[in-house]
This record gives structure tokens, sequence and C-alpha cells, in this order.
């Protein structure tokens, strides 16, 4: 934000990029949970990327067989309908993997 000129699309991404400090902090540290809440909360997060990865599948599948561009299944065009920005969603499916080895 400090060296954005335009304050509206910053703060838009700032508010979407978020989570990725709030979350792991909400869950890690909250004295409220117990060891089973958290693992239904990881368990959610796991389930949550597996439904987005089949919907960015499908989705590049819907594309791919009805204009014939492959590039559909690369990088922006595969998760284009979720907006969510292929790096990140990258990390959270990495991430998800590494949970879903220790359950």
């Amino acid at each position: 934000m400090f060296y954005t000129e335009n304050l509206k699309v910053g703060g838009f991404n700032l508010e979407k990029k978020i989570s990725l400090l709030s979350l792991p902090l909400l869950i890690g540290t909250s004295i409220s949970y117990d060891r089973s809440m958290k693992r239904r909360a990881l368990a959610f997060f796991v389930a949550v990327c597996l439904i987005a990865s089949l919907i960015c599948l499908g989705n590049g599948l819907l594309l791919f067989l009805k204009t014939g561009d492959i590039n559909h299944f690369f990088h922006e065009g595969l998760t284009s309908i979720i907006d969510f920005h292929p790096p990140y969603f990258g990390m959270y499916i990495s991430f998800s993997l590494i949970l879903s080895s220790l359950f």
C-alpha cells in the first residue's frame, strides 16, 4: 500500500491476501481450540482445496472442449474461474497435500 497510487485496487488486493497471514495465526495461536477442532479445521481446508482444484480442472476441460485451446490448463487460465492468483493457489494446494499426508 506504500507504493501504490490506486488505493482502491491496493486495498482490494490487501483484503484478498490478508487470509495468508490471519488464518494460520488464528488457527495456530487460539487457545480455545482443542486438538480435534484444529484437526477438523485443517481437514476442512484440505477438502476446500480439493473442491477448488476439481472446479478449476472441470472449467479448464469445458473451456478446452469449447475452444480447443490447451492454454486453459495453464497458469491463469486454469484458476480464472475462482479468481485466485496461481502461485498462491499452488501454495495452498501444496500445503493441503502436506496436511493430507498427516491424516
